[in-house]
């Protein structure tokens, strides 16, 4: 689950740097066609991490998975609120906020779950060193 989660927003930070650079090229007035080939593959990636990253949050909670899930779901929900608040707040007319925003989440995105992976491998191997807060990767 893991490996496909880090692959999808790979191909995610990849997609929107691209499509980022184009869209700056063209003064944020892509054509529809290629603005929808983009959103079909930020959406792609975006099935495949949705899914991934709620069973593998879900993953140590079984015993309580309803509970689990209204709080996962709850705070997903409370955190993408201020996020795409403050994505949308920055619309110009344009798509270069919107593809701006997907570059930006998913770069922060990336940087976390990597950080996170390292952690838990490092955690499962028995490495105490790792948890220490002076520990780099």
């Amino acid at each position: 689950m893991l490996a496909i989660s880090l692959g999808a927003l790979r191909v995610l930070v990849l997609a929107s740097a691209s499509f980022s650079g184009i869209a700056f090229y063209l003064e944020g007035h892509p054509p529809l066609w290629f603005l929808m080939l983009f959103l079909a593959v930020v959406f792609f990636c975006f099935g495949m991490l949705f899914g991934n990253f709620n069973a593998m949050a879900m993953e140590p909670l079984g015993h309580i998975s309803g509970t689990a899930a209204a709080v996962i779901a709850s705070v997903s929900t409370f955190i993408s609120l201020g996020l795409g608040l403050s994505i949308g707040r920055s619309f110009d007319g344009t798509v270069l906020p919107l593809v701006y925003g997907f570059f930006v989440l998913g770069v922060v995105a990336l940087g976390i779950v990597q950080r996170l992976a390292v952690l838990s491998r490092r955690e499962i191997s028995g490495d105490s060193s790792a948890l220490s807060p002076s520990a780099t990767p």
